[in-house]
């Protein structure tokens, strides 16, 4: 028999979404490293992740386009933070640390 395709076990995702985690960072990485990717290609899909400096990133393709917004505000080290990353077709990109907004993206500015 056999085994199913992980990828397929992946909800399909609408208009709107949103991924969220508890993480403490003991160091930060060496470049950007994936909290949750259902990405391919930078074609379709999504990036939730840490870059090398603490600013978390959500990326998402809209409509064909890699869409790409980096919180301003960087991850503490040695504590446990909250992080999300929310999209919704009509409003466009949010990233959240701790409940607080520390990214904004209005991705329909950037629609062509």
């Amino acid at each position: 028999m056999d085994e199913p395709d992980e990828a397929k076990l992946v909800p399909r995702l609408g208009n709107a979404f949103t991924v969220s985690a508890w993480l403490a960072l003991n160091t930060y990485p060496w470049n950007w490293v994936p909290i949750v990717n259902q990405s391919e290609d930078q074609q379709v899909g999504y990036f939730f992740g840490i870059d090398a400096f603490g600013h978390v990133g959500f990326k998402v393709a809209i409509d064909g386009v890699w869409q790409t917004l980096t919180s301003k505000r960087t991850l503490p080290l040695k504590r446990r933070v909250h992080v999300t990353g929310a999209f919704d077709g009509d409003v466009g990109l949010r990233i959240f640390i701790d409940g607080d907004p520390a990214g904004i993206l209005d991705t329909l500015e950037h629609s062509c």
